[in-house]
């Protein structure tokens, strides 16, 4: 009988494949506890892959299943987007806004939504609908309506005009020469937008009459209602709840150029905002001034209570406490006075 030279075997003659290759690289060895034995002809990577907890393997996202509409190119859906003034098409998928996402498509639109609303005709429901649902869209923020009036003073040579008025109304052309650039575009912007005449019917967006209130929301709302002095709510009643509401958001965050946008609407202060301004929102001293002022520049100054007995023992108790609270007895010292 021949004789065999031994061999010595480096590794664990009774671990499987994938615990020698992890024991020879002189990692942490983890048992793996299966019952399956290793079939014949598989490979041992397959079989350590395979009896891998769930949670170590590589989940891939499935790819999101385009529809006809989102597989057209970009020009194509442009184009339908531009023909059917659909402005919540954007909004509809994320692929579609990014492709959408075109300020010069915007100006367009805007243009052909606005322009059936001006002039001093009665516009329609539809065309109204159409131009609401544009100012409500996300893309329609201050910034771009005043590039989009900048862009239209340019076209339709305003400038001449802007002049001759500013020149009847100040006497001195060569003063205007030295404004200062912001000021200068904010003119211009709602001299454009009351050239423009858009129709009375046209109200400002929903999510203007809504908190929170930043600068950007504030200054779009009073360059819509720049061109007109009429009380909105009075006109239009439906709208008295919704402007109450932000009224109210307005006097909690103590907000007062939003508080004076919504005056201009024609609404009227009673008792219980003066309650809240002074008993939640924290006395703030310029807040209580304008619905004092308010209340006496109008005929309802008689509606509120200015003796209300919750209002006046916080007013003590705050007074006393050395808070801030004292504005309200000053002020309403100083004014009942003036009257």
């Amino acid at each position: 009988m021949p004789e065999f030279t031994p061999i010595r075997v480096r590794g664990k003659r009774n671990g499987i494949a994938a615990e020698k290759w992890n024991y020879g690289k002189k990692r942490k060895v983890h048992r793996i506890q299966s019952t399956l034995p290793l079939q014949q002809g598989a490979s041992s990577q397959a079989y350590a892959s395979a009896s891998e907890p769930s949670s170590r393997r590589k989940r891939r996202s499935p790819s999101p299943q385009l529809s006809r509409l989102e597989e057209l190119p970009t020009e194509v859906i442009q184009h339908i987007f531009d023909l059917s003034a659909n402005v919540e098409l954007p909004s509809s998928s994320p692929r579609l806004a990014v492709q959408l996402n075109s300020t010069h498509l915007y100006h367009r639109l805007t243009a052909r939504l606005l322009e059936p609303t001006f002039g001093d005709e009665d516009p329609g429901a539809v065309p109204l609908t159409a131009a609401t649902r544009l100012m409500n869209s996300k893309f329609f923020g201050y910034t771009f309506f005043r590039d989009w009036l900048l862009q239209e003073y340019e076209r339709l040579n305003l400038s001449t005009l802007d002049r001759e008025q500013q020149s009847n109304q100040n006497g001195d052309v060569e003063s205007e020469t030295n404004a200062d650039e912001t000021v200068a575009s904010k003119d211009q912007t709602a001299f454009t937008w009351t050239h423009l005449a858009p129709s009375h019917k046209l109200l400002p967006p929903a999510k203007l009459l809504r908190g929170p209130f930043s600068d950007d929301k504030i200054r779009l709302l009073g360059l819509l209602i720049s061109h007109t002095s009429q009380p909105l709510v009075v006109h239009y009643p439906y709208l008295h709840d919704l402007v109450r509401e932000g009224l109210q958001q307005a006097v909690a965050d103590n907000s007062i150029a939003a508080l004076n946008a919504f005056w201009h609407l024609g609404l009227l202060p009673d008792t219980n905002l003066l309650r809240q301004a002074v008993t939640t929102a924290g006395c703030d001293r310029r807040v209580v001034s304008s619905i004092m002022k308010r209340s006496f520049d109008s005929s309802t100054a008689q509606d509120i209570e200015w003796l209300d007995p919750e209002i006046w023992s916080w007013a003590e108790r705050a007074t006393a406490r050395g808070d801030a609270a004292d504005a309200y007895a000053e002020l309403s010292r100083h004014d009942l006075s003036m009257q």
